[in-house]
């Protein structure tokens, strides 16, 4: 995946965009836009889609267990 929106992102990892941008503060993802104000592009490889889902479902697995 190359270059997806925030939404495309948030669709690729099944998570929501304001997560996303949460990313993104955190350095999880990397983006940039074009100008201020501009949508966000979002740099996605299939590794990171990868790495990434997997990371969220143990984060969802620990939740479920301690709750």
């Amino acid at each position: 995946m190359r270059e997806p929106w925030v939404q495309g992102a948030a669709a690729a990892l099944g998570i929501t965009p304001q997560t996303v941008f949460a990313y993104l503060a955190r350095g999880l993802v990397s983006g940039r836009q074009r100008t201020k104000g501009q949508p966000w592009q979002i740099d996605l490889c299939e590794e990171q889609i990868i790495q990434l889902r997997a990371r969220l479902r143990h984060i969802r697995r620990s939740r479920k267990e301690a709750s």
